[in-house]
């Protein structure tokens, strides 16, 4: 390629690889770079899943646009806790899940900790009346990723029981 027609196709090609694998809500990594790209994986270091607490109700009192702005607040919110290498992915509905290729065991713990309280701290724009509450499912220690994400939605239902916490296991 020339100079000339080279800016322009890496430009396209961004743009075709954010439409295929970004969520247009969120900005978080979507459903489809999961299954096409992470899903198979064999290693991955530690794995979390989380789900947002009565969101159903947020929706149902508030309206879809304001379920859409408490998810770009949870997923900015959790993005402000990762690493440019970090993975955030839009699971479906209100699951999101995140991925850690290398993250002391202690640091991991840490973030989803932090990531918690600082969601049930955050204001939703516009919707100050909202209070969001999330629990979190997570895995540390190489394991194939298919199994970690099934292990943390496991301990992401254990979580959910106890009311907004993070049920961990080391794998």
């Amino acid at each position: 390629l020339g100079a000339y027609g080279s800016g322009s196709l890496i430009d396209k090609i961004s743009r075709f690889n954010r439409e295929l694998y970004e969520d247009p809500l969120t900005g978080a990594r979507n459903r489809r770079y999961f299954e096409e790209q992470l899903k198979s994986l064999d290693k991955m270091g530690a794995i979390a899943m989380i789900d947002v607490d009565n969101f159903k109700q947020i929706n149902d009192s508030y309206g879809h646009v304001a379920g859409d702005a408490a998810l770009c607040t949870i997923v900015r919110m959790i993005f402000e806790h990762v690493r440019a290498d970090d993975v955030v992915l839009h699971y479906g509905g209100d699951e999101f899940l995140l991925m850690f290729e290398e993250i002391p065991e202690q640091v991991f713990q840490q973030k989803l900790e932090d990531i918690r309280e600082e969601i049930a701290m955050a204001d939703v724009p516009e919707y100050k009346e909202i209070r969001l509450s999330m629990s979190v499912g997570g895995v540390y220690g190489s394991c194939k990723v298919r199994d970690g994400v099934m292990e943390a939605d496991r301990l992401l239902y254990q979580a959910k029981r106890q009311k907004n916490c993070v049920a961990y296991k080391r794998i």
